[in-house]
């Protein structure tokens, strides 16, 4: 899962991270999972907490194996992605 972070990256930018999300829930059937750091939440947190937010996505996606979510990933170009500045 170490890809995804590649670049630094952070995060999928808000709408990408929102569908990311979506596919979450509806492969795992849980509601629980945690939201990502999206909308108001987004100017109001670090970027430290947003990849801790992404890695807790990722954790999941390789504990179920989550064959779908690593599509969506892996299409989204670059520029689809938050980084943080260096």
């Amino acid at each position: 899962m170490e890809k995804y972070l590649l670049n630094n990256r952070v995060c999928p930018l808000p709408m990408n991270w929102n569908e990311l999300y979506k596919i979450l829930v509806r492969e795992t059937r849980n509601s629980g999972i945690q939201k990502p750091l999206i909308l108001a939440a987004w100017n109001f947190t670090s970027d430290e907490q947003k990849l801790g937010r992404f890695e807790e996505h990722l954790k999941l996606i390789e504990e179920k194996n989550i064959i779908t979510a690593k599509v969506f990933l892996d299409g989204l170009e670059e520029d689809k992605w938050y980084h943080k500045e260096i």
